[in-house]
């Protein structure tokens, strides 16, 4: 087998020069990069009544929405477990629902709301609480709110 001498110092070289490229042009390698900060208004008491819902929402005032989600207290004793998750999503204005048809149906939304309801038990610790991630960003610039329907079950 023979050896090329000259392929060595060549690819020697070669990764010479890459490095110092890389060193001479360090912003080349710069990638923007985006935040997300959690926003909540804390917890809103309630539902304080069998088979009542309570309603509330995150404000992201400084940004727009990514995401959101829902937390809920339940306390202990008696009645813990009719404190129940009835919804979570985003909301043009911190209360309207998207119901509407499929498709884009919200662009640039701020708030999430997080619903909360009770069944035929209640404790005076039940609360729900609404987080939205909120992009810090002026690199995202939209949003869009996309829905989706599918027909009920027909069958158990």
């Amino acid at each position: 087998m023979t050896r090329n001498p000259l392929r060595l110092p060549a690819l020697g070289r070669a990764l010479v020069l890459a490095a110092a490229l890389g060193l001479a042009t360090p912003a080349t390698a710069y990638a923007n990069t985006v935040s997300v900060t959690v926003k909540t208004p804390g917890a809103t008491l309630g539902p304080t009544t069998t088979s009542s819902s309570i309603s509330t929402n995150a404000h992201c005032a400084g940004g727009l929405i990514s995401g959101g989600g829902i937390n809920q207290a339940i306390g202990t004793g008696g009645g813990v477990n009719g404190n129940r998750v009835l919804g979570t999503e985003p909301s043009s204005d911190g209360s309207t629902e998207y119901t509407g048809s499929t498709g884009v149906v919200g662009t640039g939304v701020t708030y999430w709301i997080a619903k909360g309801g009770s069944g035929g038990q209640i404790n005076s610790s039940f609360s729900t609480t609404p987080y939205a991630m909120c992009f810090t960003s002026s690199l995202i610039n939209h949003t869009q709110v996309v829905m989706n329907k599918v027909s009920a079950p027909t069958t158990g």
